[in-house]
């Protein structure tokens, strides 16, 4: 199958091709996990009861070693909200 356009496994390697000395960050979202977040106050929370949207989890239940976190982005209408869970790799 003949293509006009050339498949790069890495983009490091499509940067070398064209010169360019980029900086690569990658960004892996999960949402297939069994977290949630709680406000430590019932105030804190939003009508119902999650933490409010913009919560950001960095430390206790993130991995020690490598650049991750919880983000709540957004309220929860009804029920328990899951955070998004992000993994960052730099090259």
């Amino acid at each position: 199958m003949n293509s006009q356009f050339t498949f790069y496994l890495y983009p490091s390697e499509a940067c070398a091709e064209l010169k360019i000395d980029a900086k690569i960050t990658i960004v892996v979202v999960g949402k297939r996990h069994h977290i949630r977040l709680f406000p430590a106050n019932e105030r804190d929370g939003d009508r119902s009861g999650n933490c409010p949207a913009g919560t950001v989890v960095d430390r206790e239940i993130a991995h020690p070693t490598e650049f991750d976190f919880y983000l709540q982005s957004h309220g929860g209408l009804l029920g328990t909200s899951r955070p998004a869970h992000y993994s960052v790799s730099r090259k």
